[in-house]
């Protein structure tokens, strides 16, 4: 037999979980839609910009289009058979590429919002550096115009400049962020990537870079800060190159033949635990197991076990 609730208990109950519900529901409401959280933005285009028809920014897209940055997506399809060997070594159909969808679109070219699927528009453009400005109404393309212009181009007290911050505008005149847009794409350590022969990017000259190439297009001088590499140096230490490895071997164990000496490149993560980050080459002897090809599977896997703790005492000398 149900024990009996009473009627007022339940209404009770009922009208509890819907206050519950509804505080969680403003809460989540305004936790999520407040300005410049975890938003997706859309990338809009260079156009939409100003940069050819509009009023906005035609000199900034007159300086794009003389900018090495404009021409990254040519840059691809003049070196397309590098380019391929390196899609196709990446595990990607080489015939997609160029397409937005391509991991190479993160850096190489626009990617308009809604078109992914096709070939990418142009080099890197406006909002790949600046952040994506739409969708229009809800991202920065309208409120970022709002205020006049300040006496001081480095004021950033105008009413349209603070409201498009919030709302996906990067904040580039702050040099530890440009510092860190920059590394996202001029530094590569994906592992995967980079074992493809696709270049890390290391040692480009992010100082260079900026005054001969992205003051053009400011509206003001160099201030020292600007000609600072230490925020650059800082996003750098922040996503490290995977480091080679070295180290002359001692000799492999008596059941290996021998063989001319080869060096061996190890490519290591730098989460790694410590014992497993060695900080150095290794040069040891190529496997030359010297086994028969009807040779029993359990043989085979004992040589291939032995050979693995032989390059893991010399990894670990």
């Amino acid at each position: 037999m149900y024990n009996q609730v009473p009627q007022s208990k339940w209404i009770f109950l009922a009208q509890a979980i819907r206050v519950r519900l509804l505080l969680f529901h403003v809460t989540l409401a305004l936790f999520v839609f407040q300005p410049g959280f975890s938003q997706t933005y859309q990338t809009l285009g260079y156009r939409s910009c100003g940069t050819e028809n509009g009023s906005c920014h035609i000199s900034d897209g007159k300086w794009w289009k003389s900018d090495p940055h404009y021409s990254t997506i040519s840059d691809l399809k003049r070196k397309k058979k590098r380019s391929l060997e390196i899609a196709q070594s990446y595990g990607m159909n080489p015939a997609d590429y160029l397409k937005g969808n391509s991991g190479c679109a993160k850096c190489h070219g626009e990617v308009v919002s809604g078109r992914e699927a096709k070939n990418m528009n142009t080099g890197v453009s406006c909002e790949l550096c600046h952040g994506s400005s739409g969708p229009k109404g809800k991202g920065y393309l309208e409120v970022h115009q709002e205020g006049s212009p300040p006496k001081d181009p480095l004021a950033v007290s105008r009413s349209g400049y603070q409201k498009a911050l919030k709302v996906g505008l990067l904040e580039l005149r702050n040099v530890g962020v440009r510092a860190k847009t920059c590394v996202d794409c001029h530094q590569i350590n994906e592992k995967k990537l980079l074992e493809t022969g696709h270049p890390s990017g290391e040692g480009f000259d992010y100082i260079k870079g900026i005054r001969n190439n992205i003051a053009k297009h400011w509206d003001y001088q160099l201030r020292p800060a600007d000609s600072d590499n230490a925020a650059y140096a800082q996003a750098l230490r922040a996503k490290p190159i995977p480091e080679y490895t070295v180290k002359s071997s001692g000799g492999l164990p008596a059941n290996f033949s021998g063989g001319p000496a080869d060096t061996v490149f190890v490519y290591v993560e730098p989460q790694l635990p410590g014992w497993l980050n060695p900080k150095k080459t290794i040069s040891i002897k190529p496997f030359a197991p010297g086994l028969s090809q009807d040779a029993p599977v359990d043989s085979v896997l004992w040589v291939i076990k032995s050979y693995i703790e032989y390059i893991h005492q010399e990894l670990n000398k």
